[in-house]
């Protein structure tokens, strides 16, 4: 569903203005949604990592790694006390955002100021979220996505902004269903 997600927010981000970057090879890693916009005079970039579950099974963020058990999955579903919640995320949130590579790739397409976000949808825990927001990331719901992403092609205002990106097909298809009833 992830990949699917990533879509969905790229066909929002680019219905904004935004020249989007998405699957940015870092290393071993990559980064999900690199988002550009240039805007009287100034540039806006955003990093967004995408996880859009709708049956989540698990936490977000994988056991520290100081905590895993031989044989025990990282994403195990067993029940995690709160400091061990924390702990998790703040190794997530620098692996996904603060790592020095990825902090290098993103200073070398704009050395400015990056605003980092997390396009989430349904969480099992949703105190990670808690402690993903108090990071310094912004929470952003796939709900509130396909919401904004209304079949009109305009923003909020009715400003025309984008007739239509590569995941519009994706995005009819899913009101198609909501007007059945099938959402």
């Amino acid at each position: 569903m992830s990949f699917l997600g990533e879509q969905l927010a790229e066909e929002w981000l680019n219905r904004k203005g935004y020249f989007t970057i998405r699957g940015a090879k870092v290393g071993n890693g990559e980064i999900d949604l690199l988002a550009v916009r240039f805007q009287e005079a100034q540039v806006e970039c955003c990093h967004y990592e995408v996880q859009s579950s709708l049956r989540p099974v698990s936490y977000i963020c994988p056991t520290p790694k100081s905590l895993r058990q031989e044989g025990k999955s990282a994403y195990n579903a067993k029940r995690r006390p709160l400091d061990e919640i924390k702990k998790s995320v703040s190794e997530w949130v620098n692996k996904k955002f603060n790592n020095d590579a990825i902090s290098k790739a993103r200073k070398k397409l704009w050395p400015g100021k990056w605003r980092l976000g997390f396009i989430v949808g349904n969480v099992k825990h949703p105190e990670e979220l808690d402690f993903i927001g108090k990071s310094g990331i912004e929470i952003i719901r796939i709900a509130n996505i396909i919401k904004d992403l209304s079949p009109k092609w305009s923003d909020a205002t009715g400003k025309f902004i984008l007739g239509a990106a590569s995941g519009a097909d994706l995005v009819d298809l899913v009101y198609a269903q909501k007007q059945l009833g099938l959402l």
